[in-house]
């Protein structure tokens, strides 16, 4: 079961002095997560709490993580204002990636990383960005890399609001 997770729990960023709503529960400190891990991360700082979930795993899998969450690199050792701004340009910056993917392709990508059952598989699925290129090539073949960068089509959700 997923669950809604504070990157930076919210019993951590009192301990720093942090407790404005505005600051603990904007969309920047949120991911979604097992509930299991979401319950054995509680309240640590995500400098103690991240390592011990990427090893996890592989290198490959942390891009992947990192794509789909909107995830600035080395944003677990950053100061919590800094983060929420990094992580608010990443979100923006993945606009643009998921207009123009083609759903069909990354649905099979993503089928080559976690087991079709997985609630990360299921979350894939059902959105609309493509992952970013890896250096290794996934058991189907398809590498994220060559997935269509085309315009969206004049049906889908972007360009009836880029008509508006």
């Amino acid at each position: 079961m997923l669950e809604r997770h504070h990157l930076f729990p919210r019993a951590y960023l009192k301990t720093i002095g942090v407790e404005a709503f505005k600051d603990v529960n904007q969309i920047a400190n949120f991911a979604l997560v097992e509930w299991p891990d979401n319950i054995a991360i509680s309240g640590a700082p995500p400098v103690d709490y991240f390592p011990r979930y990427a090893e996890r795993h592989s290198e490959g899998d942390l891009a992947q993580l990192r794509f789909w969450h909107a995830l600035p690199g080395g944003w677990e050792a950053m100061p919590h204002q800094e983060f929420l701004a990094a992580r608010h340009t990443e979100q923006r910056s993945s606009v643009p990636a998921s207009s123009g993917s083609s759903r069909e392709s990354m649905q099979t990508t993503a089928g080559s990383m976690w087991p079709s059952w997985s609630p990360a598989a299921r979350a894939i699925r059902s959105s609309s960005r493509a992952p970013p290129a890896t250096t290794s090539t996934p058991r189907n073949g398809i590498r994220a890399s060559s997935l269509s960068s085309s315009r969206p089509s004049p049906d889908s959700p972007t360009a009836r609001a880029e008509r508006s």
